[in-house]
């Protein structure tokens, strides 16, 4: 009996795409949960998306669905990084703000919860939430839009209540502003 050919010289390479394949199936981090600064109580952390439809009263489950993938046209791009699940806040007066620690930087983020709840979001470049890595705040909405950036703690406060709009008065540029329809 013959023993088997093998193959004498060099190996062939890898196609692209394979190779491209293989490099992210072993880089792909499993996803992880925030790390609070504190203990909050009736805070939920999980790792895959809990963003339902309103109820019939018109409430919605507040909660922040965080990716490590980049901001798209209408979605964030990759799985959910982290979910932050959030309670209610207390009826008549403003939550305590907390701070989350991601388990890495997080490119872009949806930010979902009933406008009655009064959430908002203070996006920071820095863990532990330092005033000086403040990068920008965003309001919760009920629909899915997603917010990019790149940040590696979230402040969370709900309770907050929004401005009058009256009181606000007309914006400056609100006369000079003309709208061009047709072409």
């Amino acid at each position: 009996m013959a023993p088997p050919k093998t193959r004498s010289g060099p190996r062939r390479p890898l196609h692209r795409a394979t190779l491209a394949l293989l490099l992210l199936l072993s880089s792909a981090a499993p996803p992880a949960a925030a790390l609070p600064q504190a203990p909050p109580s009736g805070v939920d952390i999980h790792a895959s998306p809990a963003d339902g439809p309103a109820d019939a009263a018109g409430s919605r489950a507040i909660t922040a669905t965080l990716y490590r993938g980049a901001e798209g046209r209408s979605r964030c791009r990759g799985g959910p990084m982290t979910v932050l699940s959030l309670p209610p806040p207390p009826a008549g007066r403003p939550a305590a703000e907390r701070c989350f620690d991601l388990p890495g930087p997080a490119a872009c983020g949806v930010f979902a919860a009933a406008r009655a709840d009064g959430c908002e979001a203070r996006l920071f470049a820095e863990p532990a939430c330092p005033p000086p890595a403040f990068v920008t705040t965003h309001v919760f909405a009920p629909d899915a839009r997603p917010v990019g950036g790149l940040w590696r703690s979230v402040a969370v406060r709900c309770g907050v209540v929004p401005p009058d709009p009256a009181a606000l008065g007309t914006p400056p540029l609100a006369g000079l502003i003309t709208s061009q329809t047709g072409s």
